[in-house]
């Protein structure tokens, strides 16, 4: 089952100027495509989608059971799914390791936790040191209203921040059809609570309680504040993803504009990213003063151009 084509990157003209510009730059270089989503459009207001490569398709997990080989136990192996709510300990023995439970225990030789939000957990109660704890996050979406779909083919996702182990808030199309809008991350106050009230005190105080959570929290606030505004405010939730589509077909990095300046001649750019313009081949820099102009303008805008040897307008004919 396939909920569309691959992914696409979305860049912002402060990708281009900004602490991220460096990354865009690289991705641009070993990845660039032309610009394939219609409705992902603009950079400075609004974004442009990227062709990056041809991903494959969303898949549907909920298909990869027992009776899909993909999902069956490994050669050998014993599945003990009945026991995974009822451990209470880890012990270590002579010939491996021992897992209590309320239902007997399970011996093997090598033992291989995965507790995802409660693998320090795990690592402390084998009598392990992992150096780190799970401060959790909560993910809160939006689902796209039904008539708005179809400007999503496939994925969006905003230009990575190598600070961050966070996609970011991205647009997903789902194999039903539907797309998904988020994650917007928040802090959350149980590690298993998924609502947005809920709470555990347990949960809630152990990040306050690890040394390293401070420094995290004074390094990131404002990345923190900005994700608890967008969870308080869905008028801030829906400006952050308007920047993502727009059904506005706007000048951006890819995409070829005409124009008619004041005495009707027609010409015709590309624009490009900077340093690489060559104005004979029609390729026009982002940077340059009709880079900036254009950059985020639609058919029929009035650019006017600021350039060294004076300003001039010209009206956009079309982008494509």
């Amino acid at each position: 089952m396939a909920g569309g084509g691959g992914q696409q990157l979305a860049v912002t003209h402060s990708d281009l100027e900004g602490s991220l510009a460096p990354t865009t730059r690289a991705l641009y270089e070993r990845n660039i495509r032309r610009l394939v989503l219609p409705a992902a459009a603009a950079i400075a207001a609004r974004w442009q989608g990227i062709d990056l490569r041809p991903l494959g398709p969303v898949a549907d997990q909920l298909r990869l059971g027992p009776d899909d080989p993909r999902g069956a136990p490994v050669t050998g192996g014993e599945l003990a799914a009945e026991l995974v709510d009822h451990g209470v300990g880890i012990e270590a023995d002579g010939a491996g390791h021992r897992v209590v439970t309320d239902q007997g225990d399970v011996g093997a030789r090598f033992l291989v936790t995965c507790g995802g939000l409660h693998s320090d957990r795990l690592a402390r109660l084998e009598g392990g040191d992992p150096g780190a704890a799970i401060v959790p996050f909560r993910g809160e979406y939006y689902r796209l209203v039904p008539e708005r779909t179809s400007l999503v083919r496939g994925l969006i996702y905003p230009v990575p921040d190598p600070q961050f182990p966070f996609l970011g808030v991205h647009l997903t199309r789902m194999v039903d059809g539907t797309v998904h809008a988020g994650p917007n991350a928040v802090l959350a106050l149980a590690r298993e609570g998924y609502g947005r009230f809920a709470f555990s005190p347990a949960d809630a105080l152990a990040p306050v309680a690890w040394p390293g959570f401070w420094p995290l929290a004074c390094r990131y606030w404002r990345t923190g504040a900005t994700g608890l505004r967008r969870a308080l405010s869905p008028q801030a939730s829906t400006a952050s993803l308007r920047e993502l589509v727009d059904d506005t077909r706007c000048v951006a990095i890819g995409l070829r504009a005409t124009l008619r300046d004041g005495g009707g001649e027609a010409m015709s750019y590309e624009i490009v990213f900077p340093g690489d313009g060559e104005v004979d081949k029609g390729w026009v820099s982002a940077d340059s003063p009709l880079g900036l102009a254009l950059l985020g303008a639609s058919a029929g805008d009035l650019v006017h151009v600021d350039a060294p040897a004076g300003q001039w307008s010209v009206t956009v004919v079309s982008v494509d």
